[in-house]
């Protein structure tokens, strides 16, 4: 990948593919985490701890999803201007 010439629709692509992923993941995640807090206030509130840090932890990918989203497509403006202004020298 290194010696190829880069494509900037392949990075778009790319980029939309694992922010699809990880949304599924993440949605999975904080379901998963609502569950947990439904069994633990019901039966051992003592352990409803975890369910609040899995629910942290998906509130944390989220945070972490939208950073990537944000600079991904941030990047992806920089990559088409610079290719613009090298056509434009040319």
């Amino acid at each position: 990948e290194v010696l190829l010439r880069k494509d900037i629709r392949r990075h778009s692509t790319t980029r939309r593919t694992l922010t699809r992923f990880i949304a599924a993941i993440l949605i999975a995640v904080s379901i998963e985490g609502l569950m947990l807090v439904f069994k633990f206030a019901l039966d051992a509130p003592q352990h409803l701890w975890l369910a609040v840090v899995l629910l942290l932890a998906a509130a944390a990918l989220m945070v972490a999803l939208g950073a990537y989203v944000y600079l991904g497509a941030r990047a992806e403006v920089l990559l088409l201007q610079h290719k613009d202004q090298r056509q434009e020298d040319s």
